[in-house]
């Protein structure tokens, strides 16, 4: 049996060297230090510098200068301007040493307890980004060595391996190498991540992210000058990597630049020329842009890490495995700052065409803010408007540009950063220039600084703009910028891929199925793919995969004594699991995670939203029936204009009401409305259209053709969108069990009345006190005054009771105000009460409030919205109905809102969509309020839309495969990850459309595939990760751990436990106590506590009914991952942390669901001849595991099975019992003091206990014990 637990790492020895015993067995024996650490020795001791091949690259009389010696380990070179000097900092990393050097101070020990500190990044705040490999993560220390925070020391849950070099990215991000070099030879409960990786930190969400898998010891790092490629290094393979940057956060396809044969390689660095100088066991290599050797180096060791001053310096540091040295480089060939051409191309461009391409865009988008027409807002007296201005400098009165000479320019010296006698330009780092910016500006001075006239910079644009595109991108045609230089950009034609019409590429002939044809030829070279999964395996994929559940073991014999072809066998299992009544639980799943479903509203008034199950059984309808997408779509954004009599359409558009909402007495309403807006953009954007339109809310979008006109343009179309909860009757098809539980909201809404009742009748009380009280204070006039008032209320409170008004209180007072009876002359509005009774008059009025939306469940209301005019509400106090009287309605314009305020008004706009695809796909949207939403529907699933068929069918793709072809499904944008296959996403898509927008066809054709079909196991796993990393050619099927929903529904589905009636009304399963009973305040009052359906069907139904409350989550479901419903979810994260093994193994929902499969087992193992005890335990294996066991798998359970019965003592501790009141402690609001009150739990009243160990003997108890084991194992919890 394959028990290896969820949370067991697998064996995985490499041998370890003598000299690794004796560094290890020195450095326990003598300490941290090196026995051979030295101190450092003169600076005067020089070594020549050999140059085996090539040109030297440094000055004529240079030599290596050696600062120190005798080292274990030396490197983490750095150098920097610190206190206005020159600075170098290096680690001796087996030393525990760290020094720093300067010219006037000479070499001094910055710390002698470094935790082996082996690259060291300047954080752009006066400390560092440090690497540490005794502690195995990546830190940031102060300007003392102190260490500040720990940034990363674990992903998903498991330590780093060997963290070894690291590199900052211009936009702020930490990339790191992270080998696994000796750390295989650690016991196996440290070897915790399998392989060898590069890592990116962002310190702004402190999120780490693995971007670099399948090297085989990867080393040195370091970004291209122009930060268009990362290289990285890898020690074992020889061979230096790059790969094209395409955004922040992610990298494009691996290429091998060089390899070092027999050579090896370490540190490497850019020099101010763009050259790269690569460490290698034979000397330093320098290469240039295109990877041709320049020259080799000998160093008098082997050479670890390589850094070079700022300029103007030309000091260069070495450091090697015992040393460090400096030297400088060649005057005249380090002299000239590198730009991106520089580094890649020679630059042949005269510096008029310099000006015209390059600094007018600079100077319009960097500096004419702070220097240009507004002569207020001018900073330091600088006007860079015309080169004359320019020349005449600012403030310092220091020339900005001197024609030939930019290091003598100012506003050069200024954007460069490292002239102390210049203030930075700009101000903020943020916006600092980039080092290809910076060469532009160089390149333009050095060349004479031409500045043509308007006229001449249009002819000189005219002239180049075919030619100048293809480098520098394209224009795209949209409704406008809010500034000039938006509208006027242009971009780079990769990234607008999504918005090219679809391609019907050449299906390839060389498989059956095309999708197998388009992967194979875009597999790299030379790859193997996996052979074709076991039946075994297909049949439980294929069953997650469109159920949601396991397959039964009938179900799995019947596939494998099939005796068709596979294809055919399985052909047969598609089509019954996509008829299956499970299937449109399984694709709802997957769907309400995009659109963030949710029975509550969220924020501080997470009141339910008693109706919002009906858009949940929607959505499983539509996908059961094959709903074609495109209607499936339009019903979602605009089904009550297209059938407003139709129940179900007035149920699709809750999709517009997922977001979190809130409205009350404590927000303005103008702002939750606008909330309200700015939501349904974004979530139409992100769902349909895979646009993240929250980007262009302040500000033109930064990266795609999607300026803030186009945002709100969309949000016209809803602003006359309301939201309401409307007359929709309960259609045959909707599951109305469960709807007796409606009684147990009725006895809390009774005993709320009652207790009010209760407090009345004491206000009643006090309030005669109060009169009696007055009138014998009252003087004679006052005395009648009081006796009137008092015979006035009597008269009031007899017709309430007349009247049956049980409260009537703080009515009668009211009343007799407006009568014009005084304030004074009436009993105060709580006469009388004590904090208590004030504080339970609060929770019961709240609770009153609260249960108007639970019992809105049960009656025949959508979560729903109308088009119209804007009612006005100050808050919200119950469900919202479409008003009858719409006269105080409004009509709300559109404007831009400037900044994203809701109260700041800018240019007026009309309903419309993205401007982008107006070409491909013209829109008309009425400005009339009915209507807009149908016709935007009918723009967004026009067949000419290129963004909506590609969305959907890249979805499916990753419901199946667990990546996307396009990196992003809900973002298309150029920060978006491409697509790895872009002809077969739209073959995919195409032949969506043609199938009539069916998703199961395309489920169809996606599981036929060899692709899907292929094994988990690859035949040469190294090869595998050495030539598809990312796994983006699908040459193996990926394995997958079960969602949270899969593990719990599977859980019941094997015991037998699993009610399977689809749709209807939220279940509420047990969960922890501590969580269901904990306090939790909803405006201003607690919520009712968590507590779980009283009948065991109900409680057993599938995860997907859960009740989804935003404020309480489900312990289990939390802890594997279930997204938070607040944003859209994607894709599902994998984590693996501590919690998840406690639950799985310790939780009351494991050990009830391990008990119940074991009693199925033994009751299914009754009634047969032969041993009744290897009857049951095969019976476990087919439930969990689908399969038969093997011989010494059954008899070392069955040893286990006795071992643990021996182990039980003969009776179980006594069953829990589930409480009836939870105690809740308040805080009485006008006078501070502290109340109690219980809260009584109605429907635990009535609560069945599911099996318990009592009601099962001790041979069963041990059973499940073992089943319990089963249901940790890998085999359960993967998917493969």
């Amino acid at each position: 049996m394959n028990t290896n637990s969820y949370f067991t790492w697998n064996d995985d020895t490499w041998g370890i060297t003598p000299s690794t015993v004796l560094a290890l067995t020195l450095s326990l024996v003598l300490g941290t230090k090196s026995l051979l650490a030295q101190s450092p020795i003169s600076s005067s001791n020089r070594l020549p510098i050999e140059v085996i091949s090539g040109e030297s690259p440094f000055g004529e009389k240079a030599q290596w200068q050696q600062l120190s010696c005798g080292h274990a380990g030396c490197e983490a070179a750095q150098w920097e301007i610190r206190n206005d000097k020159l600075t170098l900092m290096y680690a001796a990393h087996h030393d525990r040493l760290a020094y720093r050097w300067t010219e006037a101070s000479g070499l001094t020990v910055w710390r002698d307890d470094s935790p082996e500190a082996t690259s060291f990044r300047p954080d752009g705040k006066g400390g560092y980004y440090v690497v540490e490999q005794t502690t195995r993560q990546l830190a940031r220390w102060d300007a003392d060595g102190k260490r500040v925070t720990i940034l990363a020391d674990r992903f998903d849950g498991k330590r780093l391996n060997r963290p070894n070099d690291c590199v900052v990215h211009a936009g702020g991000s930490i990339w790191f190498t992270d080998p696994n070099y000796l750390f295989k030879s650690r016991p196996k409960e440290q070897q915790e991540l399998d392989g060898q990786f590069v890592f990116r930190f962002d310190p702004k969400d402190r999120s780490l992210r693995k971007v670099v898998t399948g090297l085989t010891l990867p080393n040195g790092i370091a970004f291209s000058p122009d930060g268009k490629w990362l290289f990285v290094t890898d020690s074992a393979s020889n061979n230096l990597y790059r790969w094209p940057v395409k955004s922040d956060k992610s990298l494009g396809q691996r290429e091998v630049f060089a390899t070092f044969t027999g050579m090896g390689n370490d540190g490497i660095a850019f020099d101010p020329l763009g050259r790269l100088w690569c460490c290698t066991k034979g000397g330093i290599v320098i290469l240039s842009p295109s990877a041709e050797t320049l020259a080799l180096i000998k160093t008098p060791n082997k050479p670890t890490s390589i850094a070079f001053a700022p300029a103007p310096s030309r000091m260069v540091c070495v450091t090697t495995r015992d040393a460090c040295y400096i030297t400088e480089l060649s005057a005249t060939k380090s002299s000239l700052p590198v730009s991106a051409g520089m580094a890649f191309t020679e630059r042949n461009e005269t510096s008029e065409q310099l000006f015209v391409r390059r600094i007018v865009p600079l100077l319009r988008e960097k500096c004419l803010a702070c220097h240009g027409d507004d002569v207020e807002a001018r900073e330091g007296g600088l006007d860079l408007r015309s080169l004359q201005t320019v020349a005449r400098g600012g403030d310092s009165e220091e020339a900005g540009v001197i024609p030939m000479h930019p290091d003598r320019s100012s506003v050069y010296l200024a954007v460069t950063r490292n002239d102390d006698a210049f203030s930075a330009m700009p101000p903020k780092e943020s916006e600092s220039l980039t080092s290809e910016e910076i060469g532009w500006l160089h390149d333009w001075i050095a060349s004479g600084a031409e500045w043509p006239s308007e006229k001449d910079q249009a002819e000189i644009r005219a002239k180049h703009e075919a030619e100048w595109a293809q480098e520098d991108g394209v224009r795209v045609r949209t409704s406008g910028g809010l500034s000039n230089s938006w509208t006027n950009r242009n971009y780079d034609p990769e990234g607008l891929w999504a918005y090219q019409p679809l391609q019907e590429a050449a299906v390839p002939d060389t498989h059956e199925n095309p999708i197998d044809g388009f992967l194979q030829a875009a597999l790299p070279k030379g790859l193997q793919v996996a052979p074709p999964a076991s039946r075994r395996e297909l049949i439980r994929r294929a069953t997650f995969d469109l159920t949601g559940l396991p397959p039964t073991p009938d179900e799995v014999k019947a596939f494998l004594i099939d005796q068709r072809k596979d294809k055919e066998a399985f052909r047969d299992v598609v089509e019954r699991l996509l008829a299956s009544p499970h299937y449109g639980e399984r694709m709802a799943q997957h769907w309400l995670d995009v659109v963030r479903y949710a029975d509550s509203s969220g924020f501080a008034n997470d009141f339910e939203r008693g109706n919002a199950w009906r858009y949940r059984d929607y959505v499983i309808r539509a996908f059961q029936d094959d709903k074609p997408y495109d209607q499936f779509v339009r019903e979602q954004i605009a089904g009550d204009e297209i059938s407003p009599d139709d129940p179900e359409h007035l149920v699709a558009v809750g999709f517009l009401r997922q977001g979190p909402w809130e409205l009350t007495s404590m927000e303005v309403p103008k702002v939750a409305r606008q909330r309200f807006l700015d939501d349904v953009t974004n979530s139409v954007g992100e769902t349909f259209l895979a646009h993240s339109l929250q980007c262009a809310k302040c500000h033109d979008h930064k990266f795609d053709p999607v300026p803030t006109r186009d945002y709100y343009s969309i949000q016209a179309i809803f602003n006359t969108t309301q939201l309401a909860e409307r007359q929709a009757d309960f259609l045959p098809l909707e599951n109305r069990d469960g709807f007796e539980e409606e009684r147990f909201l009725e006895k809390m809404e009774q005993g709320y009345r009652e207790s009010l009742a209760e407090l009345e009748a004491v206000l009643q009380h006090n309030a005669i006190e109060w009169f009696d009280t007055e009138l014998e204070k009252a003087d004679l006039d006052r005395e009648q005054t009081i006796l009137d008032s008092k015979s006035k209320w009597m008269k009031a409170v007899s017709k309430a009771k007349k009247n049956r008004k049980s409260i009537a209180f703080q009515k009668i007072r009211s009343g007799l105000m407006q009568q014009g009876i005084a304030q004074s002359d009436l009993p105060p509005v709580r006469v009388g009460f004590t904090p208590r009774q004030n504080g339970m008059q609060r929770v019961a009025t709240k609770g009153l409030q609260r249960l108007k939306w639970e019992l809105d469940r049960y009656k025949p209301f959508a979560l729903s919205v109308y088009s119209g005019p804007t009612p006005t509400y100050i808050k919200v106090l119950a469900p919202l109905r479409i008003p009858e009287d719409t006269t105080k309605a409004t009509f709300e314009e559109m404007y831009i809102r400037t900044g994203g305020d809701p109260f700041a008004e800018g240019d007026r706009v009309k309903p419309g969509v993205l401007s982008v695809l107006e070409e491909q796909v013209p829109a008309v949207i009425p400005e009339a309020p009915e209507g807009r939403r149908k016709a935007f529907a009918e723009w967004i699933t026009d067949p000419d839309n290129p963004l909506v068929s590609r969305v959907m069918v890249n979805r499916i793709w990753q419901w199946h495969f667990g990546k996307p072809i396009a990196g992003n499904p809900n973002n298309f944008g150029s920060t978006g990850g491409f697509p790895t296959h872009p002809k077969l996403l739209d073959y995919l898509a195409t032949t969506f459309m043609k199938s009539g927008w069916s998703v199961k066809d395309m489920h169809r054709t996606i599981m036929l595939s060899e692709a899907y079909r292929r094994s988990s196991t690859h035949p040469d796993p190294d090869m595998f990760a050495e030539q598809d990393p990312e796994g983006h050619s699908f040459a193996v099927f990926e394995p997958r751990r079960l969602s949270a929903e899969e593990m719990r529904d599977s859980m019941l589905a094997i015991t037998g436990e699993l009610n399977c009636d689809v749709g209807g009304v939220p279940c509420r399963p047990e969960i922890n106590e501590e969580v269901a009973l904990q306090p939790r305040q909803v405006m201003g009052a607690f919520a009712a506590a968590w507590v779980p359906n009283p009948k065991s069907e109900q409680r057993h139904r599938r995860s997907l009914y859960i009740l989804k409350l935003r404020g309480v989550k489900h312990p289990m479901l939390e802890v594997f991952n279930t997204p938070a419903p607040d944003f859209s979810c994607e894709r599902r994260e994998s984590s693996t942390v501590t919690p998840q093994a406690l639950n799985l193994f310790n939780s009351k929902n494991s050990y009830d669901r391990s008990l119940a499969l074991a009693q199925r087992a033994w009751d299914d193992s009754s009634g047969e001849i032969g041993n009744r005890d290897l009857r049951a335990l095969r019976r476990v294996y087919e439930l969990v595991l689908c399969r038969q066991p093997q011989q010494e798998e059954l008899d070392r359970a069955l040893e286990s099975w006795r071992s643990v019965e021996g182990s039980l003592p003969a009776e179980p501790r006594p069953d829990s019992k589930v409480p009836l009141t939870a105690s809740r402690e308040a805080v009485e609001e006008l006078s501070g003091e502290r109340f109690m009150y219980d809260e009584v739990l109605y429907a635990n009243q009535e609560f069945e206990s599911d099996l318990q160990p009592n009601d099962v003997d001790r041979h069963v108890r041990a059973l499940g014990d073992i089943c319990l084991v089963f249901l940790n194992t890998n085999e359960f919890v993967y998917v493969y």
